[in-house]
C-alpha cells in the first residue's frame, strides 16, 4: 500500500495558457474516477455515499483514463492530472464554496448560486481549482476569507466521522495534521544497504542529474527533488534503491533486526519492508515473508533478485489461523506485522480514499488486526520482539489495540512518544482516546466505529512486555502517517 505514488505534477508543469478544452477534459478526467451515481448526485464530497467504496483507487481510474486519450501531450497529461488530485484533496471545502455562492461555469460566468444534480458542476469545480492555482481574484481572494470561516471537516475536507476521529486522536495539533494532509507526498526512497548507504546513493543520483535529500529520522532514507523518472534509472535496475515511504522504512527500522536472526513479516504484501529487513540484516539470517494477497507478494520475487537478497521465503497464507503457522511457532526473534487497517493515514498520495472508505470499516480491521496480533504472538520465541503498525489516524486502530494488547498479553500499556508534526502533546491526546475508547475488559469487545460490535480472538499462552510506541507524521516535505509499537516476550 505504501510504496506507491499516484499521478501527479508540481505546478511548474502546467501548460501557460489553459483553455476551456482542457478544463473541460479536467472535469472528464475527474468523471472518470468517480462512481457512476456519485457523479450525478447533488453532493459529491460533503455526504460520501456507499458507491465511493465500490470505486477503483483512482490512480488506477485514471491511468486508464489517459491510455483512452493518447493525443494528450505530457505536459497537458501532467497538469490534467495535478487538477484531479486537487479536487480530490479539497472537494468538499470546493463544493461547499460553490454552492454558497461562489459558483462559477466553466465559462467563468457567475451562476446563481443553486446546486447543479449532474456531472455539469464538475467543470465549475476544476475551474475554481485552476483559479485558486493561479491566484486568480476576486474569486481566489473570496475563497481563502471563506475558508477561513468554515468548521475544520469543511476546511480540511474531510467527511465529519473522520475529522472527528482524527481530531480525538491528536488533540491540539489534529489541525496541524490535517492541514498537512492535504499537500501532495513527496516521492521518498530507500537505499539498499547491501549496495551502499544512503549517502553514497545521493551522489549516483546527483550524477545522474536527480536531486536528493537525506531523511535523519531514517537513515536509508532519501526524498526526492521533483518527480524524475526514477524506475528507469540503471541505478534502480540495479538494485540500488526501492521506492518507499520514509515512515514506512521507520517501521522495518523499529525492529531492530540484526544479522542472523529469524524474522517474520507477516503481512508483506509486494514485499517493501521484507527487503528492508533483509537488507538491515545484512542478508544474513532468515526472513519469511507471508501475506494472503498472492497477486502482491507475487511481486517480490524480482525485487528480490533486482536487491540481491537470497534470505527470504515466500509463503502465500489462507488467513491468520493457516495450519501451517503451527511449525513455526516459538521460532521467530521477530515479528513484523504491517497490520491491514483504514489507510487513513496514507491521505497525501491517495485522497480519494477519504470519500470511498466507510466509518464501519474501521471496526472490520479491529478485529481483523486483533487476529493477526494474536497469531503473529505465537510464532515468537522468548525475548523475541513483536512490531505492531499501521498506515491509519485514528486510536482505534492504533492506541486502542495496544490497550487490548496490553490487557491481554499482560503488559501495561506503554508511554506514547511522538515525533514529527503533531509533536508530543498529540501522543498524550492519542492516549486518552485510547483510554476512552477500549473496553477494558475484552469480554465483549469494544465498539468499534459505527456502534458495530468487534468480536475478540482468543489470545494464546504469550505474554507481551510494551517497549515503545510512537507515531511518524509528516513533515511538509514529507510522506505519509504511521503508528508503530514494539513489544517483548516474556
Amino acid at each position: 500500500m505504501n510504496d506507491r505514488t499516484p499521478q501527479e505534477s508540481g505546478a511548474r508543469d502546467m501548460p501557460p495558457r489553459v483553455d476551456a478544452r482542457l478544463l473541460g477534459l479536467a472535469a472528464d478526467a475527474l468523471a472518470a474516477v468517480l462512481p457512476a451515481d456519485v457523479a450525478q448526485a447533488a453532493r459529491l464530497f460533503a455526504t460520501p455515499s456507499p458507491a465511493w467504496g465500490k470505486a477503483a483507487p483512482a490512480d488506477q481510474q485514471l491511468g486508464a483514463w489517459l491510455r483512452r486519450h493518447p493525443s494528450l501531450g505530457a505536459r497537458d497529461r501532467r497538469w490534467l492530472s495535478d487538477r484531479v488530485y486537487d479536487v480530490l484533496r479539497h472537494g468538499r471545502a470546493y463544493e461547499s464554496f460553490l454552492e454558497e455562492g461562489g459558483r462559477a461555469d466553466a465559462d467563468g460566468q457567475p451562476s446563481d448560486g443553486q446546486p447543479s444534480a449532474s456531472r455539469d458542476r464538475l467543470p465549475g469545480l476544476m475551474r475554481l481549482s485552476e483559479a485558486l492555482r493561479t491566484h486568480a481574484e476576486p474569486e481566489a481572494a473570496a475563497y481563502r476569507q471563506w475558508l477561513e470561516q468554515q468548521p475544520p471537516a469543511v476546511r480540511f475536507s474531510l467527511p465529519d466521522w473522520l475529522w472527528e476521529g482524527l481530531a480525538a486522536t491528536h488533540g491540539e495539533q489534529a489541525e496541524v495534521l490535517a492541514a498537512t494532509l492535504l499537500l501532495p507526498a513527496a516521492i521518498e526512497i530507500r537505499s539498499n544497504l547491501l549496495k551502499g548507504k544512503a549517502t553514497a546513493l545521493q551522489k549516483k543520483l546527483a550524477e545522474a542529474g536527480v536531486a536528493a535529500d537525506t531523511v535523519p529520522e531514517a537513515p536509508a532514507a532519501l526524498r526526492v527533488t521533483g518527480r524524475p523518472a526514477l524506475t528507469r534509472l540503471p541505478l534502480f535496475e540495479n538494485g540500488w534503491f526501492e521506492l518507499q515511504d520514509a515512515g514506512s522504512q521507520a517501521i522495518a527500522e523499529c525492529g531492530a533486526a540484526r544479522r542472523g536472526e529469524r524474522v517474520i513479516d507477516f503481512c508483506a504484501g509486494a514485499g517493501g519492508k521484507t527487503l528492508a529487513l533483509a537488507a538491515r540484516m545484512r542478508n544474513q539470517g532468515q526472513v519469511l515473508a507471508f501475506d494472503t494477497d498472492e497477486a502482491r507478494l507475487s511481486r517480490l520475487g524480482p525485487r528480490l533478485k533486482r536487491a540481491g537478497v537470497d534470505i527470504v521465503t515466500q509463503m502465500r497464507l489462507k488467513d491468520s489461523h493457516d495450519a501451517r503457522l503451527a511449525r513455526y511457532q516459538g521460532w521467530a526473534d521477530l515479528v513484523l506485522v504491517d497490520a491491514p487497517c483504514s489507510g487513513s493515514g496514507t491521505l497525501r498520495r491517495h485522497p480519494d480514499l477519504k470519500w470511498r472508505l466507510q466509518p464501519q470499516e474501521v471496526a472490520h480491521y479491529r478485529q481483523l488486526q486483533r487476529q493477526i496480533m494474536a497469531a503473529a504472538a505465537r510464532l515468537l520465541r522468548p525475548g523475541g520482539r513483536l512490531v505492531y503498525a499501521t498506515c491509519s489516524l485514528l486510536a482505534d486502530e492504533n492506541e486502542a489495540q495496544m490497550a487490548w494488547l496490553a490487557h491481554r498479553a499482560g503488559g501495561a500499556l506503554a508511554a506514547g512518544g511522538a515525533t514529527g508534526a503533531a509533536g508530543a502533546a498529540g501522543a498524550a491526546g492519542a492516549a486518552g482516546a485510547a483510554e476512552r475508547a477500549v473496553d477494558p475488559t475484552g469480554s465483549g469487545g469494544a465498539a468499534g466505529a459505527g456502534g458495530v460490535q468487534v468480536k475478540d480472538p482468543a489470545w494464546p499462552a504469550v505474554s507481551l512486555q510494551p517497549v515503545a510506541q510512537r507515531y511518524w507524521l509528516p513533515q511538509p516535505e514529507g510522506g505519509d502517517v504511521f503508528f508503530m509499537a514494539s513489544w517483548m516476550r516474556a
